[in-house]
């Protein structure tokens, strides 16, 4: 007996990459005609892929246009039968005909179950780390100064953060942080949880279709690592400028002698 099958064009498991012949309109459309259940299964994956994108661009006003306007299949659709397919449909609504699965498209059918399986296992992977990465960030406050393993004084340079790459591991880099010191003891693990989620991600089997939506949490990541930097760099400057100024900063710390003079003990690095 035929049965509804519907056409979907979902980006998640690629069926909008395909072409498939439509009995109504007698010539191939875009995308891959598939059971109800399978449908909105994919409706509900391409909505997925659509949040960890705006998520990532959150900030950006052009780039989420753009992104809404690519996932065109991001709403659950009414039904509509395809007699009433005349090109100028809204785009959230399905294109369903009567039809039957022959045994090659069946075999079909089954593969794509089992496709729309791992995707699905897939993306519940990087819901956890998104999940994950809010909220180490909402948990994450650092206030006070910050000890430098070699402080700054007043001939060093402004701080300078890497304009196009991170540091490959937590605290590298010229303005490291001394792991001793208490008063670091936020920032470092903050950073040391950011360094383990990118190495997760990297280490994460996906599906090849959501390459850019693991692209995306990786931008995330990636975007909190660059504000670290610039803790870092608002607290080295300014006990650079006080170095300048004279004045003693966290690391240089002041002790009087036994005359009562203020002694600075420039030469400490642990």
């Amino acid at each position: 007996m035929p049965h509804s099958t519907y056409l979907c064009t979902c980006i998640s498991v690629g069926c909008g990459e395909k072409e498939s012949w439509s009995n109504v309109r007698s010539q191939h459309v875009k995308g891959a005609w598939i059971s109800k259940a399978l449908f909105y299964r994919h409706q509900r994956l391409d909505r997925d892929c659509l949040a960890f994108s705006e998520e990532a661009a959150a900030e950006d006003g052009d780039r989420l246009a753009i992104l809404r306007q690519t996932f065109s299949t991001v709403s659950l659709p009414k039904a509509q039968s395809s007699n009433h397919f005349d090109g100028k449909q809204n785009q959230h609504q399905a294109v369903v005909e009567l039809g039957r699965f022959d045994r090659e498209e069946e075999r079909e059918h089954i593969l794509l179950r089992r496709e729309t399986r791992l995707v699905e296992e897939a993306v519940i992977d990087l819901k956890h780390m998104s999940i994950f990465l809010n909220q180490i960030r909402l948990s994450f406050s650092s206030s006070g100064p910050l000890s430098f393993l070699y402080p700054p004084n007043g001939s060093f340079l402004p701080y300078a953060p890497p304009s196009t790459t991170l540091n490959t591991s937590p605290n590298d880099g010229p303005h490291r942080l001394r792991p001793s010191a208490p008063e670091n003891s936020a920032i470092l693990a903050h950073e040391d949880h950011l360094f383990r989620a990118l190495v997760t991600l990297e280490g994460m089997h996906e599906h090849p279709s959501l390459e850019k939506s693991r692209e995306d949490v990786v931008v995330r990541i990636r975007h909190e690592l660059r504000r670290v930097e610039e803790m870092k760099a608002v607290e080295w400057e300014r006990q650079r400028i006080q170095a300048i100024n004279g004045a003693p900063t966290a690391d240089n710390v002041a002790r009087r002698d036994d005359r009562g003079a203020i002694r600075v003990n420039s030469d400490r690095r642990n």
